[in-house]
């Protein structure tokens, strides 16, 4: 299960599941680059999707976080 807006070691990510360690971010500017690659350090895993990718492929979006997400999960 996602939660939005979760808060993870002072940064707040806009949707996070804890099951597979994976973190999603809308927006792809420095704010997001740099929380990603912390989080990225710390053994997460970070999808990052730009707004207008999000607004026209949800589909494939969401497909892409779902696939991460089974091949993450630990069962």
């Amino acid at each position: 299960m996602f939660r939005r807006n979760q808060p993870i070691d002072g940064y707040v990510v806009d949707f996070f599941c804890a099951r597979s360690r994976v973190a999603v971010e809308l927006g792809v500017d420095r704010q997001t680059t740099r929380v990603g690659k912390y989080l990225e350090q710390k053994g997460y895993s970070v999808i990052r999707v730009g707004h207008t990718e999000a607004e026209e492929d949800p589909s494939g979006v969401a497909a892409q976080i779902v696939d991460l997400c089974k091949d993450l999960d630990p069962g």
